[in-house]
């Protein structure tokens, strides 16, 4: 019994990779039918891929970044995070039951795992996610206790039942009472149409939501609007997919929202726009956008900016990416005009935070700090403001206080820092805040603290392959060891941050930097200044948006 109901569960997961092979190279398709077959085996592993394919780790991890835009490693775990989701809403079983079927050997490795995929805790998600389902229950015994055989209803209602009777075992009740509003039939099908097209192919969901499905309300827009925000942080390329079956939905309901219908595909293509420039689909973003201005123009009334603020906000983000900064600046700008006036607080922090990186990315650091500070004055403000949308604004901060050595305006805002991300489940931002304290106690004089910040950093950094930060600390590192005379570890960290730059070897700082490293590799020596000239070359390049991006995918393949 319990092998069945995992066979089930795993059935969207396992659709998912047989979907992300489409398309790939023989080799990735090979490393994913692995994965496939084998995704619930407690021995699944990164080193095991490269095995199996005959590649080394190294070739496996860049195959990953370049094509899936993530690690093998978050695949894996992303993929069985599903599965264990699936068994929670759906199967009788216990945790422990749970974490054994998907291939986990304690409930700690795995509550600490899923912390880290879903931003909550175990515990608070069991506790919640009995609430939705019970509720969806509800709906579909409600529905069918009054389906109404009336004539106007009967093609909706008789599609309702079969679902229903299908998705929960229900049975159908007597019909003979009022039928329930068109919204209510929809709130409760857009479930259900979703739970049958979740794990076919995305053409084939494209074509029935566009010829067989037909609502009377947005619902299933909603619906799928909700689950691309849920999956923007972990696979962007699915969030943009769910983004475009959300807005077919949409348009199949212009008829019934009429004046309303310009607006919501206005904000949806924004949206759409947003995760497909995550997904970095710059042409596809672009396109996304010109449709939510069009939607826009045709909004019968504009009082309410809103929407146009936020085609802005996303498209100003996507101007840095292209380095286009000064259009990015005033997109920026004129979006904080509107959030200010007609926003909600939380979303004015968002527009802030954003032009405050667009700045950063332009060598305007006072103007960063400027909007990081205000964000942070906002955000303290709010009760159910996001922890992530808190630290966002103030590891920025600390960092742009670092960069201007104003050290003792950092120092005080570290405490507040450390709290956010004590209650945050996502490991990597604690590496982030050593990196941040390191920065302080460096500008602090506090030598030993700062060394050993930026150690902890750069191991983290480099578990979780971040090389772009792992460099960061290692060259923060670097000086450190050359200001107190310890020449060839300097040199080694130095040299080992060689990868990341010949990523960038089209960029001044990137050939500059290699230039120096060569050198001190020749000389066997380092002084403090020319470590100090290497990292600032690194600083340089981490402004640049794609940085990230580039360093993972351009790393050598070295056995």
């Amino acid at each position: 019994m319990v092998s069945r109901q995992v066979e089930l569960a795993a059935a969207g997961a396992l659709a998912r990779v047989r979907h992300d092979k489409e398309g790939q190279p023989r080799l990735l398709q090979t490393l994913l039918t692995h994965i496939e077959k084998n995704l619930l085996q407690k021995d699944l592993s990164v080193a095991g891929l490269g095995r199996v394919a005959g590649v080394s780790e190294r070739t496996v991890q860049r195959l990953f970044r370049r094509r899936l835009l993530c690690t093998p490693w978050s695949y894996i775990r992303d993929l069985r995070m599903a599965v264990a989701t699936e068994l929670f809403a759906s199967a009788d079983l216990s945790v422990w039951q749970i974490v054994e079927a998907i291939g986990y050997s304690t409930t700690t490795t795995f509550s600490t795992l899923f912390a880290e995929w879903a931003g909550t805790s175990l515990t608070e998600y069991l506790e919640s996610v009995q609430r939705p389902r019970a509720r969806q229950q509800c709906y579909a015994r409600d529905l069918l206790r009054n389906l109404n055989r009336g004539e106007a209803d009967r093609e909706q209602a008789d599609c309702a039942a079969r679902a229903l009777e299908e998705l929960y075992g229900l049975q159908r009740s007597s019909p003979n009472l009022e039928p329930p509003k068109p919204e209510f039939y929809d709130e409760v099908m857009a479930e259900v149409v979703w739970d049958r097209l979740r794990n076919k192919p995305l053409a084939e969901q494209r074509d029935l939501l566009s010829h067989q499905y037909a609502f009377r309300a947005p619902a299933l827009f909603d619906l799928l609007f909700a689950q691309s925000r849920d999956e923007v942080r972990r696979f962007p390329g699915r969030a943009a997919e769910l983004m475009e079956l959300a807005l077919i939905s949409l348009d199949a309901t212009a008829w019934v929202l009429g004046a309303d219908f310009p607006e919501r595909r206005a904000r949806g293509c924004a949206w759409l726009g947003h995760v497909r420039r995550r997904a970095l689909d710059f042409t596809g973003a672009e396109e996304a956008f010109d449709r939510a201005e069009e939607a826009w123009q045709v909004a019968r009334s504009k009082k309410d900016q809103l929407p146009l603020a936020e085609i802005w906000d996303f498209k100003g983000v996507l101007r840095a990416y292209q380095r286009r900064f000064q259009e990015a600046l005033e997109l920026a700008n004129q979006a904080v005009k509107v959030f200010r006036a007609q926003g909600t607080p939380e979303r004015l922090a968002e527009a802030l935070i954003s032009r405050a990186m667009i700045a950063g990315y332009s060598g305007d650091l006072e103007a960063t700090i400027g909007d990081l500070k205000e964000a942070n004055q906002i955000l303290e403000k709010q009760h159910n403001t996001s922890q992530y949308l808190s630290l966002a604004a103030l590891l920025n901060l600390i960092n742009a206080y670092a960069l201007t050595e104003r050290f003792e305006e950092a120092e005080k805002i570290l405490p507040k820092a450390r709290l956010l991300t004590a209650a945050t489940p996502d490991g990597t931002i604690a590496f982030h805040l050593r990196w941040s304290t390191g920065l302080v106690a460096t500008g602090r004089g506090q030598k030993r603290t700062a060394e050993a910040c930026f150690r902890d950093a750069l191991q983290g950094f480099t578990d979780r392959d971040e090389p772009g930060f792992a460099a960061a600390a290692a060259l923060e590192l670097a000086v450190l060891c050359a200001e107190e005379g310890r020449a060839s570890e300097a040199i080694e960290l130095a040299a080992g941050t060689i990868p990341v730059f010949e990523a960038f070897e089209i960029r001044r700082e990137a050939l500059a930097a290699l230039d120096l490293i060569g050198e001190a590799r020749a000389r066997a020596s380092i002084s403090a200044p020319i470590a100090k000239k290497i990292r600032d070359h690194l600083i340089a390049l981490l402004q640049d948006p794609l940085f990230a991006h580039r360093a993972n995918e351009r790393r050598e393949d070295r056995p």
